[in-house]
């Protein structure tokens, strides 16, 4: 876990819902990938948090700031600060990404980020919305969540970055389309064979 001078050390947080884009990035030479599963992230974060399903996270943060839950909140940010701010320069880390919003075990990790202004960006991992029905309710959890407190989002498709927009959760500076990352192989493979 050494830093390289020479390399940008990023830190995947929820390593196993990548689906294949972390081997692709860490491919990439002027990347250091290091990265951990949400079990692990959540030793640190489940004793503040003790009969919470994992994406009721913003039921703590909205809380009326006299409650038991906006105190507990409060508790798990300032261990989370003081421990990841530690972690986060031992490791030199320079970016924190995940594939969602609304996990638990992310939160801390990310909102903890931004504030020693390491960049949280997300890769989104959703990217097929076939009915009206669907994109409503994504469009309703996104707003459930409040505004995005990271740097950048990077979805798969212009359909999925408007669920963003529509319910106001990032400005359209703050997200870009780039596709999935595991689908460069992929077209590779396709060139080769025509």
């Amino acid at each position: 876990y050494k830093p390289s001078s020479k390399r940008i050390t990023i830190l995947a947080l929820d390593s196993n819902r990548y689906r294949g884009d972390l081997e692709i990035l860490a491919k990439n030479p002027n990347f250091r990938v290091l990265f951990i599963n949400q079990r692990v992230q959540g030793w640190f974060i489940k004793p503040f948090y003790k009969d919470i399903t994992s994406s009721k996270i913003f039921t703590y943060y909205f809380s009326d700031k006299d409650s038991e839950k906006y105190r507990v909140y409060t508790q798990a940010t300032n261990f989370m600060d003081s421990f990841l701010k530690r972690l986060y320069s031992t490791l030199s880390i320079k970016c924190v990404i995940t594939v969602n919003y609304r996990y638990i075990e992310d939160h801390h990790w990310t909102k903890s980020a931004e504030t020693l202004k390491i960049p949280w960006v997300m890769l989104y991992r959703e990217g097929l919305l076939t009915f009206s029905s669907v994109y409503e309710g994504v469009v309703f959890r996104h707003k459930r969540f409040g505004k995005f407190h990271g740097s950048h989002i990077i979805v798969h498709n212009k359909t999925i970055m408007q669920t963003f927009l529509d319910a106001k959760f990032c400005n359209k500076s703050q997200i870009t389309i780039a596709g999935a990352l595991r689908m460069d192989s992929f077209l590779e493979a396709i060139k080769i064979q025509e």
